[in-house]
């Protein structure tokens, strides 16, 4: 995972609006009334939220991915499944033709 320092907006957020100010307060790593990016809570998120968009990303790609191989499978399915179709119309013609010529023969 990408851990640097950047693309955190939540967190960033937190920090710039003073947000769970009392949730920090309580820790002994701040006592000054003010979250900071040093705060190793804060620091922690951050890496959280960039490894969570990494994954996001990743995640995305794959669906893609899975998407796209699963509508190639499904059209070379459906030339398959029109094939068989074909081949069993042209099987039925056939015996209809048997038939009519072994009634014909007889």
């Amino acid at each position: 995972m990408n851990t640097e320092i950047n693309n955190t907006p939540k967190t960033d957020k937190c920090v710039k609006d003073n947000k769970h100010i009392k949730f920090l307060q309580e820790d002994a790593w701040d006592g000054v009334n003010k979250i900071t990016f040093e705060n190793p809570i804060v620091h922690l998120c951050r890496i959280l939220e960039r490894e969570r968009d990494e994954l996001r990303m990743e995640l995305n790609a794959e669906i893609k991915a899975h998407k796209e191989t699963t509508a190639k499978w499904s059209c070379d399915n459906m030339e398959v499944t029109v094939l068989q179709c074909d081949l069993n119309q042209a099987r039925r013609k056939i015996n209809e033709l048997l038939k009519k010529l072994s009634v014909t023969i007889l």
